[in-house]
């Protein structure tokens, strides 16, 4: 989708409901939509984002875990937070390390 809107309700879609009654699609078939969204700089694609995968780590926290590992450098920094702010401190730590590395 090419739209703003349409591009963030195309990501936020993947989720239904949130929270303890969320359902997701299994990560192969999500993430790979959100990498196509990565390169898009406006804020509600971003939002959605990091929206979709802080949902997603907690159900999915390993792989979620590795898709930021590989992919965090190219997030933007907003869309890295969101993912990550329910992780614990640790990890949040270690992720944050990772996606620094991959910056430089």
């Amino acid at each position: 989708a090419e739209g703003e809107w349409l591009r963030r309700i195309s990501l936020v879609s993947l989720v239904h409901y949130s929270g303890k009654n969320a359902v997701f699609l299994p990560p192969h078939k999500v993430l790979p939509l959100v990498s196509n969204c990565l390169g898009d700089a406006r804020h509600y694609v971003q939002t959605a984002i990091g929206w979709v995968l802080r949902e997603m780590g907690q159900v999915y926290p390993d792989e979620v875990a590795g898709y930021l590992e590989k992919h965090g450098s190219a997030m933007s920094a907003f869309a890295f937070s969101r993912a990550i702010e329910r992780r614990s401190a640790d990890n949040r730590a270690r992720l944050r390390e990772v996606r620094k590395a991959g910056l430089t």
